[in-house]
């Protein structure tokens, strides 16, 4: 399968899969919260800084900007910065444009769709009495749902899960070099906003090219602000119903306290957030001034690089926090979803996927249960993303 062989030489390629980066992590926080640790590519370095508070205060710091044109060392000439790589007042002026299309309203409509979507992949698996949630139905979730918010046509749809695959290969393997997965993603969205430029809608595409119309976006900004919704809705996503799933079933406590309702997993979808986020560490800020942070001098043009896997694991902020409270009333003080102007624009869609994804398969496959011992499970782990490689189950079949 396409997706475990990706898995399997991402992790491979980089560091091994197993090693559970919280120890360190929360050695680096006591003794070490700003620390100089190798770049992205492995090549200069960065400064990682792991304490929740630190974090916390850098997420909102005008002082550090996103722009990679603000580096001290040059970055190659490329396409137009999208919306994670802006500053104020491009970046507020870009997220208002798209904004609306993730409020509540927007995103209940997307509900049957996602809904659909779950039990369509349950039944491919339903009748065997075994899956891997993961690669069989996480999987495919996140981008069926964002390809709809897109207003993507079924005939311009890449195969299920090519498009979180390619995802997955630009962000573990190529990760800011490119490579031919970001160019097929990047000609992938070229096309579907030419396409959609002959068929105007009201969906979010139609959104997009109607700014450009008015003159509030450039063509540049528009592909741009494409390409990173439909790529950063995926994989990450994925993760993180493959990783409250399998916070659920591997504890007894959680598997017989299963709510009524999508909306009742919430303290699930949040802990897990915090506890074990998929996204381990935001993209690299870039100093515009000289600063101190943590005792440390930060030169101006230096890269920082934060935690917010050990942020949000900081006894100083959380109790017990190495331990699954999914009834505790921490949830809401977690840094998965980032902070301040550049707080996650998906959040809310990435809680409905979720919460709607948990919700569908327990109350489709009641029994499903975990086929191994919870320490068998093997994470993945990359420059940015950590998640189970597998969530294998077993359950009473279908007929």
């Amino acid at each position: 399968m396409e997706f475990i062989e990706l898995c399997r030489a991402a992790s491979n390629s980089d560091v091994e899969g197993d090693i559970d980066p919280y120890p360190t992590l929360a050695w680096l926080r006591s003794e070490l919260p700003v620390s100089k640790v190798p770049g992205p590519d492995g090549v200069d370095s960065v400064w990682f800084v792991t304490s929740h508070e630190l974090v916390q205060a850098c997420l909102s710091d005008p002082r550090l900007s996103f722009d990679p044109r603000n580096a001290r060392e040059s970055h190659p000439a490329g396409r137009e910065p999208y919306l994670l790589a802006k500053d104020a007042p491009d970046h507020t002026r870009l997220r208002r444009v798209v904004s609306a299309a993730f409020g509540p309203g927007a995103l209940e409509r997307l509900r049957p769709s996602i809904m659909a979507t779950c039990q369509r992949h349950i039944t491919t698996f339903a009748e065997r009495g075994e899956a891997d949630l993961l690669a069989e139905y996480a999987w495919y979730i996140p981008e069926a749902a964002i390809s709809t918010l897109l207003g993507i046509p079924d005939e311009l749809r890449l195969p299920a899960g090519r498009g979180t695959t390619l995802t997955l290969a630009a962000t573990l393997l190529e990760q800011t070099s490119g490579g031919p997965a970001t160019d097929e993603l990047w000609a992938y969205v070229d096309m579907f906003l030419t396409a959609r430029a002959r068929r105007p809608g009201n969906d979010l595409t139609g959104v997009l090219l109607a700014a450009v119309e008015r003159g509030e976006l450039s063509a540049d900004e528009a592909s741009g602000m494409a390409y990173v919704l439909y790529t950063t809705a995926q994989f990450s996503t994925a993760a993180l119903m493959a990783t409250a799933l399998l916070h659920i079933l591997a504890d007894p406590a959680e598997r017989s306290r299963r709510p009524s309702g999508p909306r009742g997993w919430r303290p699930v979808v949040e802990e897990t957030l915090r506890h074990a986020s998929p996204v381990q560490s935001t993209m690299p800020r870039y100093a515009l001034t000289e600063l101190e942070l943590g005792g440390e001098q930060i030169a101006q043009g230096d890269a920082v690089v934060l935690s917010t896997a050990g942020a949000n694991r900081d006894p100083s902020r959380f109790d017990r926090p190495d331990e699954f409270h999914a009834e505790s009333k921490r949830r809401t003080t977690h840094l998965g979803f980032g902070y301040g102007a550049h707080f996650c624009l998906g959040a809310p869609l990435a809680r409905l996927e979720a919460e709607i994804a948990l919700d569908t398969l327990f109350r489709v496959v009641p029994s499903v249960r975990l086929a191994v011992r919870p320490e068998e499970i093997t994470w993945g782990l990359g420059p940015m993303l950590r998640y189970p490689r597998a969530v294998p189950v077993s359950f009473d079949p279908n007929p």
